[in-house]
């Protein structure tokens, strides 16, 4: 089961894109629901002194990203920071003390300035918290997908994606990945490993399947909209196959947004 730490905000890297808005807004209803601040942090190259072009750059992103949260009239607080050094390297510090950090891309075979690519698997694999990989047109409805097998901290995984189910009052669909893998949970095995989630969350309509061949192939040959797929940070090295640049395995799914869960 999940363990729920102390946190000090959900975390948005903010580059000036509509993907990092689109992050943005879709991280906002995660800090509500944490009852946490919304941290929105653009990076910079060099010392603020030394690059006014890229501050002066930088803060106007903020505040248009804060201007278009404040606009949606939710109940959180709003802070925004301009950090100087590596994107990465940054979000990786922000991770230590956040619920989540965020980043946008804008879709399949594109990246969102330097946040995505390998900085994307980087946090994916290194963040000390969940990091979410926000479309830059997420479906506004759709399935929440989240990847089942025997691999320690899976329960958490699970819970993570029956609270953003219930977050974003959506169906949810437990896949059960690999065939012969030791840590493949079988269909026969599925109802009983999410029977117990069924119980505690009575109002998420949950459904099963079993994906032999791994869930970027599973995606790929099915008609469902998803708007979010759920998986451990031990599948975090196959972020690329989920988000580009190289390949574009989920052709009938470009808004699939990708939430990483880190297990404590």
């Amino acid at each position: 089961m999940a363990r729920r730490r102390a946190t000090s905000a959900v975390v948005v890297g903010i580059d000036g894109s509509r993907a990092a808005v689109t992050a943005a807004r879709w991280a906002l209803d995660e800090a509500v629901s944490r009852e946490v601040p919304l941290r929105l942090v653009s990076v910079i190259d060099a010392p603020a002194e030394s690059c006014a072009p890229e501050m002066e750059y930088a803060e106007e992103s903020l505040r248009g990203a804060a201007a278009t949260v404040h606009e949606l009239g939710k109940p959180v607080k709003v802070d925004t920071a301009v950090r100087w050094g590596v994107d990465e390297v940054i979000l990786l510090e922000e991770s230590e003390s956040a619920a989540m950090v965020c980043v946008g891309t804008v879709g399949i075979g594109r990246v969102a300035h330097r946040l995505l690519g390998s900085t994307a698997v980087a946090l994916a694999t290194g963040a000390r918290c969940a990091v979410a990989i926000i479309r830059r047109k997420p479906p506004p409805e759709g399935w929440v997908v989240v990847l089942v097998d025997h691999r320690p901290g899976n329960d958490d995984v699970v819970q993570q994606a029956m609270d953003e189910a219930r977050l974003r009052k959506a169906p949810l669909l437990a896949l059960g990945v690999g065939r012969w893998d030791l840590d493949a949970v079988r269909y026969h095995e599925l109802e009983e490993r999410i029977g117990g989630w069924r119980e505690r969350y009575p109002d998420v309509c949950v459904q099963r399947s079993e994906a032999p061949g791994g869930a970027v192939e599973y995606l790929d040959t099915r008609n469902k909209t998803v708007q979010l797929l759920v998986t451990g940070s031990v599948n975090a090295n196959e972020l690329t196959r989920l988000i580009g640049p190289h390949s574009h395995p989920i052709l009938d799914h470009p808004a699939c947004s990708v939430l990483v869960v880190r297990s404590e």
